[in-house]
């Protein structure tokens, strides 16, 4: 065999090797700091070269698998113990180390999700500074990404995305529920903590419903197609012109006006344009579930943590917010693959918002948590405030969330955390007594009974009410009047008029029936 020869077979054979190893890409979920969910079937998963060989070893463990024709692998570890020591985790493709994943921890991981209330920071909250000033957790992790990136198409992988170690330097700018929470479940269970964003300000359910799924559902279906026939004669180009144009006008008028001493708008009120879609983010259905959810969809959780229903408390919205939240915790738990996923869901705090129904949507809130395996509410209409729609108090919805996990998805019996709820009403002529099922302890009521309404002829009316051990009666001063049916705090700005709590002190559900 002639020198040449000689070259050309090896250079052939270099290249041929070379082609054996693709570039081992996974979600940004799968990066150091993460917390891997303890006692379940975590399943790590990406891209490497075509019908490759991928192994996986982690805490002793070896995973392997063979990429499909087009790249895509998947394997499972063992079910594992908490672990508080880091380790690392390396990916191999055809027996060549691709990825190392460094300081992994195992725990309890929790995925938030909702909107602004969610997102609300601890830096914005109250005692935010000094709660900050604490939060120097290693073992929690908190999973932050842009939660305004959209996509056409579901994603593999997010923007902008990485584990965080929680710190006083970080902690301002996360999500006040979710470190408060982490901290306190931390404490309760000796585990590590991973939190992971979702959340998104002013997000409707919509947004986090993959497009797929919308199609099984009348509301969603209708909401889905709609847009997608107005977004196709979309363009960016010109949006981008129309907006350029306006805001040059704008800066024209107020540099006039300033030249004439004269009052002129100090802001331009107008959004940028975006270039996905003629909505913005928060109101896009699945975009963003494409850029956000869809890459971590599989991840290994508890549960979710979800803060939702402002952006849904009017109109159509609000007539399906029971079908679209069934329809949001179905599709999740397909996606993610995990019928086991944990929702709790929290109820609106009191506020004094117009043109919305926050008396019905905290029923609904309540009913949907009611009507699903595994979904619990959490009661907050004793919280808010009556000019902000985010209450600075996110400590004690932090709180009640923990609890609630302690005992439905913890079973820790000796924890206190089911809020009074409905359990009948019997109905006699000028008169009904509403009976409640009560976690322990007894019914009591705080100040004058205040809240209850009746409804007579038709009409809803206040009504009085008086405490009988585990009900209450409620009545009206006409007792010739006929009651048929009952409500508490069946208001926005309710937390005023809160008055019925147990002696755990836990506010009783609000509550609507009729005969």
């Amino acid at each position: 065999m002639g020198k040449y020869q000689k070259i050309i077979l090896t250079a052939a054979a270099f290249f041929a090797a070379a082609t054996v190893f693709g570039e081992i890409k996974m979600s940004s979920i799968f990066a150091d700091n993460m917390v891997l969910q303890r006692d379940f079937a975590v399943k790590v998963w990406g891209d490497a070269a075509p019908n490759s060989t991928v192994e996986v070893r982690f805490r002793g463990q070896k995973k392997s698998a063979t990429s499909d024709d087009k790249g895509a692998w998947s394997i499972r570890l063992d079910k594992m113990p908490a672990d508080k020591t880091p380790r690392e985790m390396t990916v191999s493709e055809n027996g060549k180390v691709g990825k190392r994943i460094k300081n992994i921890l195992v725990g309890e991981v929790w995925i938030l999700g909702g909107q602004s209330n969610m997102a609300w920071t601890l830096e914005k909250s109250d005692g935010g500074d000094e709660a900050a000033a604490r939060l120097k957790y290693p073992d929690i992790r908190y999973f932050n990404q842009n939660c305004r990136a959209m996509s056409k198409t579901p994603r593999k992988t997010m923007y902008d995305a990485s584990w965080l170690e929680l710190s006083p330097e970080n902690a301002p700018k996360l999500s006040a529920v979710g470190v408060l929470f982490a901290e306190k479940l931390r404490a309760d269970l000796d585990v590590p903590v991973g939190l992971v964003f979702t959340a998104l300000g002013a997000a409707q359910m919509v947004v986090f419903i993959p497009e797929e799924k919308c199609a099984t559902l009348e509301y969603t279906r209708g909401v889905s197609e709609n847009f997608v026939k107005r977004n196709a004669t979309y363009s960016y180009e010109n949006a981008m012109k129309s907006y350029k144009r306006k805001r040059a006008q704008w800066e024209a008028e107020r540099e006039k006006a300033k030249s004439e001493n004269r009052p002129h708008a100090e802001k331009f009120n107008h959004p940028v344009p975006n270039r996905y879609s003629f909505l913005p983010p928060f109101c896009t259905p699945f975009y963003v579930y494409n850029a956000v959810v869809a890459p971590l969809a599989g991840f290994g959780a508890r549960g979710v943590l979800w803060y939702q229903g402002e952006s849904d408390s009017a109109d159509g919205r609000l007539e399906n917010f029971g079908e679209q939240f069934g329809l949001l915790v179905s599709s999740w738990r397909e996606k993610f693959d995990n019928p086991d996923l944990y929702f709790l869901t929290v109820q609106l705090a009191s506020y004094e918002v117009a043109k919305r129904d926050w008396g019905l949507t905290r029923w609904k809130q309540y009913m949907a948590a009611k009507s699903l395996p595994k979904c619990f509410a959490v009661n907050n209409v004793d919280c808010g405030e009556a000019r902000d729609i985010h209450p600075k108090d996110k400590l004690t919805v932090a709180t009640r969330l923990e609890k609630t996990a302690l005992r439905e998805v913890y079973g820790r019996e000796d924890v206190r955390s089911r809020f009074p709820s409905l359990k009948e009403v019997r109905y006699d002529g000028g008169s009904a007594v509403a009976s409640f099922a009560v976690d322990s302890g007894k019914l009591e009521m705080r100040g004058k009974p205040r809240g209850f309404e009746a409804k007579v002829g038709g009409e809803w009316t206040a009504a009085n009410a008086e405490l009988c051990g585990n009900a209450v009666k409620i009545s009206v001063g006409n007792r010739s009047a006929k009651i048929d049916g009952v409500r508490y705090l069946w208001k926005n700005w309710a937390r005023p008029d809160v008055c019925l709590y147990d002696t755990n002190g836990l506010p009783a559900f609000s509550f609507t029936h009729e005969k």
